[in-house]
């Protein structure tokens, strides 16, 4: 026998052990059961769309306040940090005697 007869023996011996075997019978109520638990998921999934249509919406809204916080508050920082660097500037101008132009050649350097 070559391989291909092999091949084709086995394929035949197969087909057959599928043709002899018993026609099981599904429950009565199979196709009911089915059919509720589809509905069931379906069901499910819209309630998820639901809560999802009103959950974005507040998570953008949540996020958007978060960055407007933090944008007022870095926006505060740099007014401080500029008034005190001033404040700085002309107590050490006052300390040590320095005039403004000679302050103003030290800043072009």
């Amino acid at each position: 026998m070559t391989r291909e007869e092999k091949i084709q023996e086995e394929i035949e011996k197969t087909l057959d052990v599928l043709d002899n075997l018993p026609n099981i019978e599904a429950n009565y109520f199979l196709f009911t059961r089915l059919k509720t638990l589809i509905e069931n998921r379906t069901g499910l999934k819209i309630k998820r769309r639901r809560k999802s249509l009103v959950a974005r919406p507040i998570m953008l809204c949540i996020i958007l306040l978060i960055n407007l916080i933090t944008a007022i508050f870095l926006f505060q920082s740099e007014t401080v940090e500029q008034t005190s660097e001033t404040s700085l500037v002309n107590s050490l101008t006052k300390d040590y005697k320095i005039s403004q132009t000679k302050l103003e050649k030290i800043n072009q350097e």
